[in-house]
Parts: structure tokens; C-alpha cells; sequence
């Protein structure tokens, strides 16, 4: 299992326990991005049957999918074999991290930014 760039920082793990979410950025190497890009790129292409394409509303610019790591060995490799389990582990303090499933959100920008995602 590859190792984070840098650990998180005690005020990012703060912000996390009070606002339940975290950007933690220049966590992961060049190489997993430039390995989970082109993955990203082919969900969007071609969502998943039946939950990606009946999530996705491709007219507006969104992709939604889900257990992306059950077919696409990226998506397994980023899973089993990335940093994410040792950031993920620090910021919770766990001994154990079980994985339940992936998803994938992608609203697309530019010529899609007017549409109203509850029209």
C-alpha cells in the first residue's frame, strides 16, 4: 500500500469533527491522480448499468455512479491499494476501516452552469 504524500495536519482533522467533510489537498501522488483521471473520464463516458445510467442526466451534465470498484480495476486498485485507507484511518482514529462502497458525483462545468440541478 502506497503512502500519502503528507499525513493530515491536526487542524485539518478539527475541521473534519466539526464540519463532517475535508478537502485535503497534495495527499496522493501525481501517479494515482494521473492513474484515477482517465478512470473518472471512462464512468463518464459509459455509467454503469442499470444504477449509473438511470442516475445520470447526461443532458444537464451530471454523472452519479456507484461500486465503481466492483468492475473497474482502477476504482479497486484506489480502494485496496492507495493512500485513502491511511488518511481515512488517521482521520478517524480507527483501528479498523471497512470499506462499503464507492461513489462517483460529477457536474460538469462551462456550457452546463445555468441549468438548475432541481428544474
Amino acid at each position: 500500500m502506497d503512502k500519502p504524500l503528507r499525513w493530515l495536519t491536526s487542524e485539518e482533522i478539527s475541521l473534519y469533527k466539526r464540519d463532517g467533510a475535508l478537502c485535503a489537498r497534495q495527499v496522493m501522488s501525481r501517479e494515482w491522480i494521473e492513474r484515477m483521471a482517465p478512470a473518472v473520464e471512462r464512468i463518464i463516458a459509459s455509467p454503469s448499468k442499470p444504477f449509473g445510467q438511470q442516475m445520470s442526466n447526461r443532458d444537464r451534465g451530471l454523472t452519479h455512479d456507484i461500486y465503481m470498484y466492483t468492475y473497474d480495476a482502477d476504482f479497486r486498485a484506489f480502494v485496496f491499494e492507495s493512500p485513502a485507507v491511511l488518511l481515512v484511518n488517521q482521520l478517524l482514529g480507527a483501528q479498523t476501516i471497512r470499506f462499503f462502497y464507492d461513489q462517483l458525483f460529477v457536474k460538469e462545468t462551462e456550457q452546463y452552469e445555468r441549468h438548475s440541478l432541481f428544474a
